[in-house]
């Protein structure tokens, strides 16, 4: 992440937060880990209105716009 590499999964959970794309991704996530806690899993909805999916299409937009911002424009 930021172009730094990680030796292990343990430090980039801790370190990515400390990242610029970490700090915007970081609500997306703990969105995503309360969906989870409750259960969303068990009661999918459309995909449309589907709170994980939709988590999921923010994650990702940040990060297509993370690496744009860097110079990465391809799929």
């Amino acid at each position: 992440m930021e172009s730094e590499p990680y030796p292990y999964d343990k430090w980039l959970w801790r370190s990515a937060p400390k990242t610029a794309t970490g700090q915007k991704l970081a609500p997306h996530v703990a969105r995503l880990m309360d969906h989870l806690a409750d259960d969303a899993l068990r009661f999918p909805g459309p995909e449309s209105d589907d709170a994980l999916s939709q988590d999921f299409r923010g994650i990702r937009s940040l990060l297509i716009d993370s690496d744009r911002q860097t110079g990465i424009d391809e799929p």
